[in-house]
């Protein structure tokens, strides 16, 4: 399966399809495994450690485009503060964070 079709599942699917992906075709059998970064909430904290990240900030140019209220009514340990966090460094300007994310 190829990036192309991945894109094409869904969004949380696509994660899921992506890491799978990744994980069993490309990564050698001695590959350093990353940490989950479980109670972090910091962007650059994910980025600058050894953790593992699903990066999504392409969704958040749509976000910010359409320029609605948002109401983020997830349970706890979804992302809130994580997704906060990082529209504060995209609004901050801090394009070095994101330079390295694919």
């Amino acid at each position: 399966m190829h990036l192309g079709q991945i894109r094409s599942i869904g969004l949380y699917k696509a994660s899921f399809q992506i890491f799978v992906a990744n994980r069993s075709s490309s990564l050698p059998v001695n590959a350093p495994r990353k940490n989950l970064p479980i109670g972090i909430a910091s962007f650059t904290e994910i980025l600058s450690g050894n953790y593992c990240y699903a990066d999504k900030t392409g969704m958040l140019a749509n976000l910010v485009a359409q320029g609605k209220y948002y109401f983020l009514a997830r349970p706890r340990r979804f992302g809130k503060s994580l997704l906060l966090d990082t529209l504060k460094e995209i609004f901050e300007g801090n394009q070095a964070l994101f330079s390295d994310l694919t």
